[in-house]
């Protein structure tokens, strides 16, 4: 390996070690050569790669699934928990407030 490549190889380093992970891939790449450096270089920002890919893929899932928690909730759901009265009977009283607030009928 030139010692071109070599201090490409040690730029390349420093993007990873300071997170900029893009810069130091392309950096690997252009480098010629396939020494023990490069690769081990290589594979250490493939892998930083890979879990940032991973990270946003379910960080945009959670994105989907939190955008369906600020839906109203369905008329037809609202009053299933009575299924469940006999279980939540003794809770009633402390629940009033949200009972009130969201407006559920506790009355049968």
């Amino acid at each position: 390996m030139s010692i071109l490549d070599s201090d490409k190889l040690r730029k390349a380093d420093k993007f990873f070690t300071d997170g900029q992970y893009q810069k130091a891939d392309k950096i690997i790449r252009k480098a010629k050569g396939n020494s023990e450096q490069k690769l081990a270089l290589a594979l250490k920002v493939n892998f930083k790669l890979n879990k940032m890919a991973q990270g946003l893929a379910v960080a945009q899932q959670l994105t989907r699934l939190l955008g369906q928690t600020d839906k109203p909730l369905y008329h037809t759901s609202k009053e299933k928990w009575h299924r469940y009265r006999q279980y939540l009977e003794p809770y009633i009283p402390e629940l009033e407030y949200f009972i009130q607030k969201y407006g559920y009928r506790v009355s049968d």
